[in-house]
This record gives structure tokens, sequence and C-alpha cells, in this order.
């Protein structure tokens, strides 16, 4: 167990960072939220809100920490498609969640179509759960380790022009970063995921400002 680990443990927290570190197949319903619980997801003591879930520490805390920043510039430089959206100056929400197992919903078969199927409608109602947006415009990253899948779900408006194809490529590119087991690699796949979701998904127009003379 690494010190900074520790010391969080001795400093009060000692029953959340057992049940996190020993719990390793994660019902949807109880799986962190990481806006409202960081440190159960895996993130600094000092970060107060995240849009990545990792409890288990798939990813290095540092590589969580790039990944997050890059998840809420995404917001920042997009722009969703209904009014609202536009009133509230809001962008596309992309959220992460790592777990070394999810406990399947529907299905008991391990062909990949079934396990395929239970990762969606796992990542659906882990959106549900973790939906704050009003356009529709959330986009989901979930990676199952044990069942090795990577699943990205995508709401209404993210679709419009985040495709399903388009989604099917992206993920298709990257498979390799996470079928080598490694922190690092599958730290590599997830960031370059989102990279080429936000290149995809539409730039927020900056406002210019009004000359004067």
């Amino acid at each position: 167990m690494g010190s900074g680990l520790y010391w969080a443990c001795v400093l009060g927290v000692l029953s959340v960072c057992v049940e996190v570190q020993s719990q390793t197949v994660w019902n949807v319903v109880s799986f962190p939220d990481p806006r409202y619980e960081p440190t159960r997801c895996g993130r600094h003591s000092e970060v107060t809100e995240s849009w990545i879930c990792d409890p288990n520490n798939i990813i290095s805390s540092d590589d969580a920490s790039a990944i997050d920043a890059l998840l809420k510039m995404t917001e920042r430089t997009t722009s969703c498609g209904c009014q609202k959206c536009r009133t509230d100056n809001s962008g596309y929400v992309i959220m992460v969640a790592l777990m070394p197992q999810m406990r399947r919903i529907i299905n008991g078969s391990n062909t990949l179509e079934s396990i395929l199927q239970d990762a969606r409608v796992y990542a659906y109602y882990l959106s549900l759960y973790w939906d704050f947006t009003s356009c529709d415009q959330q986009i989901l990253i979930l990676f199952d380790q044990h069942h090795d899948v990577v699943y990205t779900l995508t709401q209404r408006d993210a679709r419009r022009t985040l495709t399903d194809k388009l989604v099917s490529e992206i993920t298709l590119q990257n498979r390799r970063f996470f079928d080598v087991n490694e922190k690092a690699s599958i730290a590599q796949g997830l960031t370059n995921m989102i990279q080429s979701y936000k290149d995809i998904l539409p730039r927020r127009v900056r406002q210019s400002r009004p000359t004067t003379v």
C-alpha cells in the first residue's frame, strides 16, 4: 500500500479505504460518483470533484489527474446542440469509469455479445446516476478489466456528432492499449480516445470583443 493511501486511512477513513481496495466486483448502484466521492474514486484527498472514477487504481493517480483535466477541457471548449446549452454556455461532458469487474446485470453468458450487452446496460444505468447535463450531451467511457471490455455510451445530443460508427472506429484504433495490462498503457488508450472524441465534437465559438473607436 502506498504511503498516500496509508496516511489517508490513518487519518480517519480506514473503513472506506478497506472497502474500496477489497471490492473488485462493482454493482452499478454502489459504484462511487466522482463528483461527490472523489476519494473513493481513487483521487487525491485535495480533489473536491472529478469526472473519472478509478476506485481500484487501475491507472496511476497522476494519469487520472491528467485525464480529468482533459475531460474538463473538453467541456470548456465544445458546445452541444440544444438552445439551453448555448444559453448556459455548456459543452459535452465525458466521464470515465474504471473497474476490475462489473457485476453483470442481465446476462450470465461469457460470449462477447453478451458481455457488450451487459456493459451497455451498466453504462446506461451509471450515466443516469452520474448525469448532470441539461441536453443529453453526456458521454461515458466504461472499462471492465476482467471482461476486457471498453464501452462508450453516448447520449442523444452527443450521438448526433459522435456516431456509433465513429465510436467503434476510435475504440478499435486504441484497443491495443487496453490489451496490455499496464497502468500507463491503459491511461494512454483512454487519453487517445478522449482526445479523438474532443476533436470530433463541435467546438465552442469564442465571442469576439467589440472593437472600440
